[in-house]
């Protein structure tokens, strides 16, 4: 289950998709619409503000705890600068709105205050689930279902309880707010291809809008099956076709991190990223008991300075039952990682450039 949506019945995506791009591009464009909208059009202006402000911001918890997640245990130290950002979208997801209580009044003004999506034509089974229009027809789908559930389900309820008929409608409702929201990211991210004039970059922002789209159906692959928008066959090709798109991408990995424009002077600050340890990166400033040789400061009254180290074992011995493993010590490793081309920003790599 999706951990961003409210109601949990919409699927999960997968944690190769980019909802990053598209949630930027929704972003634009819902700013955008904010910008140039009439005093008629105010109330559906709000609704769509608090939808994507909603979704974007569920969206960005499930990037950075993801984030953190990949990067191992020294993403949990704040130097590495990645800790603090899930209490970071934490605070999002509730400031200015809580998003499930948002999403609730919009989900509930759309009901019956906006149009119900027009019917898809069922799939025939020569579709290619490459094709964007095809998969953005998916979503349709789904949204106009829940959307007929949702009126269907508030009528259901008893006419003089109209919490206990949004109680009964909720579940539809909010499914139909999250359809419809991803169903306008899917369109900015489309809108923003048509922009793109390099035919590099845009043969890889296609792909990547294509395996957006291809998440997003694969996560409602049993709904839309039973809705005839899909066939058995095209649920069965889902994810070879999700693995070659994934691959065909792979190479354009670098230019596309590149893209956000991370400023140097961050990334090399990030022990995680550089050669620096993160031993010596967390060193308070002050006297130390011991320097970097691990001999004693002038002063220092500790002992033999070995007597705190575990003994030896003799050679050949094996670490058995009922043994100490205080006497195993741990051989003293460390990681340094290396910098990447997907580390780095502002260095003559871009999207245009390695895509073409």
């Amino acid at each position: 289950m999706s951990p961003r949506s409210p109601t949990g019945a919409a699927g999960s995506s997968s944690s190769a998709s980019p909802p990053d791009l598209s949630t930027t591009f929704l972003h634009r464009e819902v700013t955008d619409h904010w910008i140039t909208h009439t005093p008629r059009d105010r109330p559906a202006a709000e609704r769509l503000v608090a939808l994507a402000k909603g979704w974007i911001t569920w969206q960005a918890r499930e990037i950075v705890t993801e984030s953190r997640e990949r990067c191992g245990a020294r993403a949990l130290f704040p130097v590495n600068g990645l800790a603090e950002y899930p209490a970071n979208a934490d605070g999002a997801i509730t400031a200015e709105g809580d998003n499930l209580a948002i999403w609730c009044k919009a989900a509930a003004d759309m009901i019956f205050g906006h149009p119900l999506a027009p019917e898809p034509p069922p799939a025939t089974g020569r579709e290619s689930l490459t094709n964007p229009a095809f998969l953005r027809r998916g979503i349709t789908a789904a949204e106009r279902h829940w959307h007929a559930g949702a009126r269907s389900d508030l009528r259901s309820g008893e006419a003089d309880d109209a919490l206990g008929r949004w109680n009964n409608a909720s579940a539809s409702a909010l499914n139909l707010a999250e359809a419809y929201i991803i169903g306008q990211a899917a369109d900015a991210f489309a809108t923003a291809i048509t922009r793109t004039t390099a035919a590099g970059t845009r043969a890889a922002l296609t792909d990547l809008y294509v395996l957006f789209l291809l998440d997003q159906v694969d996560s409602r692959s049993g709904l839309l099956l039973a809705q005839g928008a899909l066939t058995r066959d095209h649920v069965r090709a889902l994810p070879r076709t999700r693995h070659l798109l994934i691959t065909r991408l792979a190479p354009h990995l670098p230019a596309l991190t590149d893209a956000f424009s991370i400023p140097q002077e961050h990334l090399s600050s990030l022990p995680m990223l550089t050669h620096v340890r993160l031993a010596d990166a967390l060193t308070p400033t002050g006297p130390r008991l011991r320097d970097a040789h691990r001999h004693l400061g002038d002063g220092d009254q500790v002992g033999d300075e070995h007597g705190h180290e575990p003994p030896p074992h003799p050679t050949g011995t094996l670490n058995s039952p009922g043994r100490s493993s205080a006497s195993q010590p741990r051989a003293a490793s460390r990681l340094a990682f290396d910098r990447t081309p997907s580390t780095l920003a502002g260095t003559g790599s871009s999207p245009t450039a390695a895509a073409s």
